[in-house]
């Protein structure tokens, strides 16, 4: 389990580095956030446990969401919006992958 995290760490290192270079107008910010964001949708479809929880489920359902719209933000940066679209659906999949976590019960609760 723990070269899984090391998966999705690595995910996770690949969207921070984009975001920092697409704010610097770099070219590859798009390459390394689209990577980024489809090895965590990979992620969290292969590796996410299955559970009888109602709760859990829906959790995991939101975890969908907040991935669908890392990949939205990676494409959002391959067009060249000049509005930055890019940094509100970023924002958006952030603040979900928050409040799962502070939502998600302890191990020792379920």
């Amino acid at each position: 389990m723990k070269d899984n995290n090391y998966i999705f760490a690595f995910g996770a290192i690949l969207v921070l580095a984009g975001t920092i270079l697409q704010i610097s107008g770099n070219w590859i910010a798009p390459y390394l956030v689209g990577t980024g964001a489809l090895v965590i949708f990979v992620f969290r479809q292969v590796f996410t446990p299955r559970s009888e929880n109602f709760r859990i489920r829906r959790l995991m359902r939101m975890q969908l969401i907040s991935s669908a719209l890392l990949l939205v933000s990676a494409y959002l940066m391959f067009t060249n919006n000049p509005r930055n679209a890019w940094a509100l659906t970023l924002f958006l999949a952030a603040f979900l992958d928050i409040f799962i976590i502070w939502r998600m019960p302890k191990e020792k609760d379920c």
